[in-house]
């Protein structure tokens, strides 16, 4: 079983990426999605029942090889090891990008941009959540401190390999410069799921987790978790709290998600006021 669904901020997240691939693809299945940044594939069969062809890309050699083998069941997915920032795919070749948690390990968030909107058909869609830079105090109060005077520590909203969160108002000028609409944005995880989590999460994937950093590469370690498919017991309980903890997060969040579109036709974009940001109920 995937036992990350038991994490309020991985299962909301999770809710977010199939509330908006049932909105977008309720009607007709997307010829080919992309999967950019996937990891250990843990989200593989959520986007194979929304796309008639699933490609899913990591930099990391062992997360593809992982996400092949215990995705084998599932016929229309094709794995591939791939740099985010120089991708081998056509232009225009997706109807739906998802891009999940993925940009704030790039070196260059505005090649990795680029490259989502080169590859996507004009009209098409991506979705993109990335860890907030503006999160709950206590979430981790340790680094809220220590990044004002130099480099944060490597815990809490610092933890799985990041080394830079994402500013909203960034994230909406890099988005109209590639030519992103965006359509839809969400607070993700706010303060219920921050007491709860804290610097746990962190913790036991650097514990745990052989790709604790989500880069190139990996370590060798004793003890390792691998997600597999299928969700754990408990989901309506979790899915309740992650419901609640929606209703309480207005300002700071863990998380940030976007429902963004590629133009039909090239146009000059202007930043999006940072007003568009708001909370819809799982």
């Amino acid at each position: 079983m995937n036992y990350k669904h038991l994490f309020p901020t991985y299962r909301g997240r999770y809710l977010f990426v199939r509330r908006l691939l049932t909105s977008l693809h309720a009607q007709a299945l997307a010829d080919r999605m992309l999967n950019l940044g996937a990891g250990e594939g843990d989200l593989d069969p959520l986007l194979t029942s929304y796309a008639r062809e699933l490609y899913s890309c990591d930099l990391n050699a062992a997360d593809v090889e992982h996400a092949r083998r215990t995705n084998a069941h599932l016929g229309n997915v094709q794995y591939q090891r791939a740099d985010a920032e120089y991708l081998a795919y056509a232009s225009s070749m997706f109807d739906t990008v998802c891009c999940i948690e993925v940009i704030e390990h790039v070196g260059d968030p505005q090649a990795l941009l680029s490259e989502l909107h080169r590859v996507l058909k004009p009209g098409g869609y991506a979705i993109v959540t990335c860890p907030s830079d503006d999160f709950p105090l206590i979430y981790d109060p340790v680094n809220r401190i220590v990044r004002r005077w130099g480099q944060p520590w490597p815990i809490g909203a610092y933890a799985y390999g990041h080394t830079w969160l994402v500013k909203h108002e960034d994230a909406l000028h890099w988005f109209a410069a590639h030519g992103l609409r965006v359509l839809h944005s969400e607070r993700l995880a706010g303060p219920a799921a921050a007491l709860v989590e804290c610097y746990v999460p962190g913790l036991l994937q650097k514990l745990c987790k052989a790709n604790a950093a989500n880069g190139a590469s990996s370590r060798g370690r004793g003890i390792v978790i691998k997600p597999r498919g299928g969700e754990p017991p408990l989901m309506r309980v979790v899915d309740a709290f992650v419901a609640l903890d929606a209703k309480w997060t207005r300002h700071r969040s863990v998380g940030l998600g976007y429902l963004l579109q590629k133009a039909l036709m090239p146009s000059k974009c202007a930043p999006r006021s940072s007003s568009c940001l708001h909370v819809t109920t799982p």
